[in-house]
């Protein structure tokens, strides 16, 4: 096994352990995007429901994150 601490995303995952540990979680999900476009994904006591609250989450962060970086069109009317 690779050393975790190693990785360039040890400290973001020792931060939101450490965020986790303080929260009364019931269910968990982990996505990552892997080199060459794949996608990893595990949950912990999720259910269909929780699935679909997790996507919709994402959706909404996303939809939020293009919304900031758009700018209007000052041209239009």
């Amino acid at each position: 096994m690779e050393d975790i601490l190693k990785k360039d995303y040890a400290g973001f995952l020792e931060e939101t352990l450490k965020c986790l540990v303080e929260m009364p979680i019931d269910g968990l999900c982990i996505v990552g995007k892997m080199k060459g476009g794949d996608i990893f994904v595990n949950y912990y006591k999720s259910s269909m429901t929780d699935k679909i609250l997790y996507a919709g989450l994402i959706q909404q962060d996303a939809t939020l994150d293009m919304l900031k970086t758009s700018k209007p069109n000052e041209n239009e009317d």
